[in-house]
């Protein structure tokens, strides 16, 4: 029933009537990205924000779901006042990727195997701009791969390619070589034909100093360094003799 109250405070009620929400009730899925995924990957499912109890049809009891295969989802939902019901469904498709893409490896000069499909090459994971030729010449170590991207959009990676192990180096008659690497505990460096001094230097990824040493007239520098107390990750080792600045990347496992 209503209740009202007029100008002079009398109270009234209406006669009794009876509201029907039943079929308005259908809360709808969220799709967290793409209906369409690659193989291999996932997609986020929300059944909706405020609901006490949530059962998916793959029996999960979460409001949010990781879809990872080509079916079909929905939940029943119910809240605190009573409601409960069926959302609607979704259908989440899986897309092939290509096939994985072969390399060749002749020094610091790169190949990947396939003239077909769209080539971009990385570094440590990111995207070298404007590398997208068949062949990739390295101008530093670390760890490169080659992606092909297919017609429909989903990417197959080659396998890493490790242009870290053992560096050894000579140019501008400064001949440097550095091993281990990757490292688990030591580094060893050796410089050779120095002239003059040079700066031996080991940074992280923030750019923040780590070691530094200064190496002043000798002809020949060997040094190991205790890397066991880093963290697992990617560092730069910096060589600089004043007139010129050389970059390593060193991983330690």
């Amino acid at each position: 029933s209503l209740e009202v109250i007029n100008e002079n405070n009398c109270l009234g009620y209406s006669e009794m009537f009876a509201i029907d929400i039943g079929g308005n009730f259908k809360p709808k899925i969220r799709i967290l990205g793409d209906a369409a995924i690659c193989e291999g990957a996932t997609v986020l499912l929300d059944a909706g924000y405020g609901y006490e109890k949530y059962l998916w049809n793959n029996s999960e009891t979460t409001r949010f779901i990781k879809a990872a295969s080509v079916d079909s989802f929905f939940c029943f939902v119910s809240d605190k006042y009573g409601f409960s019901g069926w959302t609607d469904t979704v259908h989440i498709r899986v897309l092939p990727r290509p096939m994985q893409p072969k390399t060749s490896v002749f020094g610091n000069q790169f190949i990947c195997l396939e003239d077909s499909l769209p080539i971009q090459w990385f570094f440590y994971n990111q995207v070298i701009p404007n590398a997208n030729k068949k062949q990739y010449t390295a101008d530093i170590a670390g760890v490169y791969k080659a992606c092909v991207t297919g017609l429909n959009g989903c990417q197959s990676c080659s396998d890493a390619i490790d242009y870290l192990v053992g560096v050894s180096e000579k140019k501008n008659d400064l001949s440097v070589r550095i091993y281990p690497n990757p490292t688990h505990n030591e580094l060893n460096i050796d410089l050779e034909n120095l002239a003059g001094e040079v700066i031996v230097s080991i940074y992280n990824q923030l750019g923040q100093i780590i070691i530094s040493e200064k190496v002043i007239s000798a002809s020949t520098f060997h040094q190991s360094y205790d890397l066991s107390r880093l963290s697992r990750g990617v560092y730069i080792l910096a060589i600089d003799n004043g007139t010129l600045r050389r970059h390593y990347s060193i991983i330690c496992r």
